[in-house]
């Protein structure tokens, strides 16, 4: 099996696909964007900019991070263990936003999945 193709169908569906139930029990898996997924459809990979007020006045920072937004549970615990097979640390960052922040985290999903066309 070609582990990143599957990885990336999984993504796809995850983000813009469902599966249905046709005549004898037959299963059909719909996707309906033409070439992103997961992060690519439901996510965002930005610069995350934070203030840290201190007794020498204002200070900030900023780093890379990607974003992961649905409302399905599903989804999320789907999304959360494609994350923990790959070995990339995330957290929720609120009931429906998956964050990866860690630099390590980051840099390799800027390598597997890639820049948001």
């Amino acid at each position: 099996m070609d582990e990143s193709a599957y990885a990336y169908l999984l993504g796809l569906y995850l983000g813009d696909g469902h599966n249905t139930r046709g005549r004898r029990d037959v299963f059909a898996l719909w996707i309906a964007c033409c070439d992103e997924g997961l992060f690519h459809s439901d996510g965002w990979r930005g610069v995350n900019r934070v203030r840290r007020r201190l007794a020498d006045g204002d200070h900030w920072y900023e780093y890379p991070r990607y974003l992961f937004v649905n409302r399905s549970a599903d989804i999320h615990r789907l999304c959360g263990e494609a994350l923990d097979r790959l070995g990339v640390a995330w957290r929720f960052s609120k009931p429906t936003t998956i964050s990866v922040a860690r630099r390590e985290a980051v840099a390799w999903l800027d390598e597997f999945v890639g820049p948001k066309y």
